[in-house]
């Protein structure tokens, strides 16, 4: 799966270029990380530039908190009204 995302990307984004370095394979429309169950439980999903626990991910998904940044996913709160 990681090759068709960079594959997409490459093609899409880069007109089939070299990608700038800070390239990662994820889009902003599919979150794309790794679990890793055997890891602490306060770390254990794995994405670029983020390491989370998978209930605080769950949790950032159900409130609406997993951003995209334009580089990578990040988990930032709605800002108080």
């Amino acid at each position: 799966m990681s090759k068709s995302i960079m594959r997409k990307r490459w093609i899409e984004e880069f007109n089939r270029m070299m990608p700038p370095d800070g390239f990662f394979v994820t889009l902003p429309t599919f979150f794309f990380g790794i679990l890793n169950p055997e890891a602490n439980v306060h770390g254990n999903v794995h994405s670029p530039r983020l390491s989370t626990s998978h209930f605080e991910l769950l949790a950032a998904i159900f409130n609406n908190d997993l951003r995209w940044n334009g580089k990578h996913w990040s988990i930032t709160p709605d800002a108080a009204v």
